[in-house]
């Protein structure tokens, strides 16, 4: 944790307020004192409450804690841990994913933010084993207008750094027309930053070659001339055979 003092004095978090900086850094957490709702005093990290891992004094915790168990029982389960990781992420500046989060402004509502059970009021259990949160729009925070759960594909097709392609008025992601096409990701994407579009972008851009009134590309010749690929390639491009030559030196009768 980071020990750059930030000014949380008089900030709520959960059922305790924030007193005073004590001026104690152990190891790089800054601690500070709190007041609990219920009247008790103690010293806890900033960054912990900031967190919401810390909301109120131990008597006030360790009695939630057990509520918490009696009524929903999920602290064990997988919506439990992705609720804590979804705060992790956006509220805790050590943790590894922070920068593309909390970093960049995405947030946790206050309704999740101290609420475990308000999360699975607004999203329920996760419909299968595949499925985690995702967030609806990427630029948006982690509230319920804005999540939902998703399989991995469905979630790969709403990365924040998706490209977006029209072609014939409908508008899909770079990926969803790959595997439509069957074209590869990559090569989809080098084509797109030449600067090509629509179609352009998904239309192989290999060189092509006519001999006796078939035009092909030099992968396309291999497979009819049992030529390697290399071969082709350096005749053509580096000898600048014609290809007459270049196509029937070699090929399979």
């Amino acid at each position: 944790m980071s020990n750059r003092r930030v000014d949380i004095s008089g900030m709520r978090f959960g059922g305790i307020t924030a007193i005073r900086d004590v001026g104690t850094i152990v190891g790089k957490t800054r601690k500070w004192e709190f007041l609990c709702d219920c009247g008790n005093r103690f010293i806890s990290c900033g960054s912990r409450a900031r967190l919401g891992t810390v909301i109120s004094c131990q008597e006030c915790s360790r009695e939630r804690i057990s509520k918490l168990n009696t009524s929903h029982g999920m602290r064990d389960s997988a919506e439990y841990g992705i609720w804590i990781h979804i705060k992790e992420r956006c509220l805790n500046p050590s943790n590894k994913s922070f920068e593309r989060y909390g970093g960049r402004g995405i947030s946790v509502c206050e309704r999740w933010t101290h609420s475990f059970e308000n999360f699975i009021a607004d999203m329920g259990t996760r419909p299968s084993s595949k499925h985690s949160i995702d967030r609806i729009n990427n630029n948006g925070n982690y509230e319920p207008s804005n999540c939902r759960w998703a399989t991995p594909v469905e979630q790969g097709n709403n990365k924040r750094n998706n490209i977006m392609v029209t072609i014939d008025n409908e508008t899909k992601s770079l990926s969803a027309w790959c595997r439509e096409r069957g074209v590869s990701v990559g090569s989809a994407w080098s084509r797109y930053k030449k600067g090509l579009t629509g179609n352009d972008i998904f239309q192989s851009t290999e060189e092509r070659i006519s001999f006796n009134g078939i035009t092909d590309t030099i992968r396309g010749w291999s497979d009819r001339t049992g030529i390697k690929r290399t071969t082709l390639s350096q005749r053509i491009n580096a000898y600048k055979w014609p290809a007459d030559r270049a196509l029937t030196e070699g090929a399979r009768n």
